[in-house]
């Protein structure tokens, strides 16, 4: 039994532990904002580019209908960004109620497949996502006609939003301590989904590379048959949920991913490769970083390959980098600020920088040990 299964955050705590409040200035807004509204957007970019329409679902009386309660007639013209400091402005809710609304339309999202988040329905979808965390996490909140006011809708718009996110996601609310990951993740899965575009754009191919042996070889051992149907912010999240590999983890992992496409530059990270690539990276990464590890086959089924392939991603992937595994504290550090860089705006949030040792580690085995001999 996971640890946080039995530790569900009050409403209250959740408020204030997730994240600080960080502005210097009325004007300036939390971090979280600028994170949740990259995700979204990158979010609406890839369905662009899959070109998918939201489909017939089930709603709350069990019929076929299509999810339309919240297309707007014409896509609004506000950025997503804008929208969210329109939203944060007027309201003055805690950063973490971002984070519960962003877990909320992951839900929401995962329950319905066939939906996909469109220029049409991101506002209502967002503004409705808002206001339900809100009075989940706050204990004072703003009525729904001023929500309405704020997200450009009418009272009875905001009313029926509500209700129908509220069957629609079966009147599961709850948020528990699982749901909360490094913010490190993110960032990470931005900075590859970013080079992904980028290499799609430029339409090079994995070309040819010198093995272990010397010879010139095409470096496919990372490829798929078929491009995995998991985003990156899904599978890493997918890792940290199985693994609890520290953020220290992810970024010595980021490390050695720049590392690798430094040393063969005609290699090119594509939606094939990029998942076995990744699995591959956290697991050294990991058994480089900490003093207790799973093994092997673990990490393959977490993964969704066979313990054989990640043997040979593991050993081919030691050959190629020349078993150039160490980081030192300046490179370290380094990677950290490039990583901090990249959500720089708002500010607050600083790359865990030290790495956890085994007494640690220890004693976080005794804490779950205790919490299971009493829970059970």
């Amino acid at each position: 039994m996971p640890l946080s299964s039995n530790m569900a955050i009050s409403p209250r705590k959740l408020r204030y532990d997730v994240y600080s409040y960080s502005y210097q200035q009325d004007s300036k807004t939390p971090l979280v904002i600028s994170v949740l509204a990259s995700l979204i957007e990158r979010t609406l970019a890839r369905n662009e580019r899959i070109g998918r329409k939201c489909e017939l679902s089930v709603n709350r009386y069990g019929s076929k209908t299509r999810v339309r309660v919240f297309d707007c007639n014409e896509t609004p013209d506000m950025t997503i960004q804008s929208y969210l400091e329109r939203i944060f402005r007027y309201t003055r809710a805690g950063p973490s109620v971002y984070v519960v609304a962003y877990v909320y339309i992951d839900r929401f999202c995962r329950s319905l497949p066939e939906f996909r988040i469109t220029g049409r329905n991101v506002h209502r979808l967002l503004i409705t996502t808002i206001m339900v965390a809100s009075k989940y996490v706050e204990d004072m909140n703003y009525r729904n006609s001023y929500f309405a006011r704020v997200g450009g809708i009418t009272t009875k718009e905001m009313n029926t939003l509500e209700l129908e996110f509220l069957f629609l996601m079966n009147f599961k609310m709850h948020v528990n301590q699982d749901s909360k990951t490094p913010l490190v993740i993110s960032v990470l899965a931005s900075l590859i989904e970013r080079t992904l575009a980028r290499n799609e754009r430029i339409g090079r191919k994995c070309e040819l590379s010198v093995n272990r042996y010397g010879s010139k070889t095409r470096v496919r051992v990372f490829d798929c048959n078929e491009t995995p149907d998991m985003t990156i912010q899904s599978y890493l999240e997918r890792i940290f949920r199985y693994t609890r590999a520290g953020p220290s983890v992810y970024v010595v992992a980021y490390v050695y991913i720049d590392r690798f496409c430094r040393s063969l530059p005609e290699f090119r990270i594509t939606g094939r490769n990029v998942h076995r690539l990744l699995i591959t990276t956290i697991m050294v990464a990991s058994k480089y970083v900490e003093d207790m590890n799973y093994r092997n086959s673990y990490f393959a089924r977490v993964g969704g390959i066979t313990t054989k392939e990640m043997n040979t991603l593991e050993l081919e992937f030691l050959f190629l980098m020349n078993f150039k595994m160490h980081v030192n504290v300046s490179v370290f550090e380094s990677y950290c600020c490039h990583l901090e860089r990249e959500v720089s705006i708002g500010g607050g949030y600083h790359i865990e920088k030290t790495l956890r040792c085994a007494e640690e580690i220890k004693m976080q085995q005794r804490e779950y040990n205790q919490i299971t001999r009493i829970t059970m």
